[in-house]
C-alpha cells in the first residue's frame, strides 16, 4: 500500500501521551517521520497487480476450477457513474483480464442501507451484500450449468 505510514498507527506504550497536553503539544509540533522511501509508480502497482490477478487466473485452471474476477463498486461509484476510473477498473480493464463488473447492476438496486455505515460507509452491509448476490447469481448460475456437464463426465 503505497499510502501506508507506521507512524499513522498506535504504538505500544504510548497511551500515556493521551494525559498530557504539554506532551500532545510536543507531538504536534515535533511529529515522528518516517525514513523517506522511494513512492511507487501508479503504472508499477498496477502492473504488479495485473501480475497477481494472471497468477491467480492460472492457478486456478491448473487445479480444474472456474473462476471468475468481480469488481465490486465502492460507496463513490454509485449511484452515479464516478467522473473518473476507478483503478481496480483500470487495472482489469488494461491488462485485458476477463472480469465482472457489476457497478452497473449495483446502481440500479441502490439503497441508502446499502453501506455501513448508512450512507456514506464503505464497507458493504447486509442490503449491499444481497444486492451484490442478486447482481451475481446470473454469473454463478452460468459457471454452474457449464460445469455440470463437466462433473458427470459428458463433455
Amino acid at each position: 500500500d503505497a499510502n501506508y505510514k507506521w507512524t499513522e498507527w498506535d504504538q505500544a506504550g504510548w497511551g500515556w501521551l493521551g494525559h498530557s497536553y504539554f506532551l500532545r503539544l510536543l507531538v504536534s509540533a515535533y511529529p515522528l517521520h518516517e525514513p523517506e522511501r522511494q513512492e511507487i509508480a501508479d503504472e508499477r502497482m498496477e502492473e504488479v497487480n495485473a501480475a497477481l490477478f494472471r497468477r491467480f487466473l492460472t492457478a486456478v485452471e491448473e487445479d480444474g476450477a472456474s473462476s471468475r474476477i468481480v469488481y465490486l463498486p465502492s460507496i463513490d461509484e454509485v449511484p452515479e457513474r464516478p467522473s473518473w476510473v476507478p483503478v481496480g477498473t483500470k487495472i482489469l480493464t488494461d491488462a485485458k483480464l476477463p472480469h465482472v463488473n457489476i457497478r452497473d447492476c449495483m446502481a440500479a438496486g441502490f439503497g441508502e442501507q446499502m453501506f455501513m455505515p448508512p450512507g456514506h460507509g464503505q464497507h458493504y452491509a447486509p442490503e449491499g451484500n444481497r444486492v451484490a448476490a442478486k447482481c451475481l447469481a446470473p454469473v454463478v448460475e452460468s459457471l454452474i450449468e457449464r460445469r455440470l456437464p463437466l462433473a458427470r463426465g459428458v463433455q
